[in-house]
């Protein structure tokens, strides 16, 4: 008997370093926890791995290598949660990313309430944060993140 981890599948659109888009499915463990506690697609990217499995929509499953990842998009939308069950209000920023391209959206600092400033979210430990506007959830690798407009 083969044991398998239950995942969630996550239809995602990826921008990499010097290419086009990619569009795909992620699988998300469900051994994976959040203060949502349901498996999100952040966490996955800030685990210790440095490769996370990727379902290409021509059906090749390839290991893709996050490093490469400017950003991640979903419509995966978990902003109304942070909202009301975390009672956290959005800020609004604009990301300048190393590809010329500009980024604008909301971001829901989940710390203290005497860190909650804009710097203080985007120096955190981690490397890959969400930026949310009104149709999708932007998982954003901050290593291309040039500036931030607050």
């Amino acid at each position: 008997m083969l044991y398998q981890v239950p995942t969630t599948k996550v239809h995602v659109v990826i921008e990499i370093v010097g290419q086009e888009e990619l569009n795909g499915t992620v699988f998300i463990s469900e051994n994976i926890f959040s203060h949502t506690m349901k498996p999100r697609l952040e966490d996955l990217l800030n685990q210790q791995r440095r490769f996370f499995p990727f379902l290409l929509d021509d059906e090749e499953y390839i290991l893709f290598n996050k490093s490469q990842l400017i950003l991640l998009r979903s419509s995966e939308n978990d902003a109304l949660d942070l909202e009301e069950q975390l009672m956290l209000e959005p800020q609004e920023v604009t990301l300048v990313l190393d590809n010329g391209k500009e980024l604008s959206g909301n971001i829901y600092p989940n710390l203290p309430p005497d860190q909650r400033r804009a710097s203080d979210f985007f120096n955190q430990d981690e490397t890959f944060l969400p930026i949310y506007n009104e149709k999708e959830k932007v998982i954003v690798n901050l290593d291309h993140v040039l500036f931030v407009r607050n």
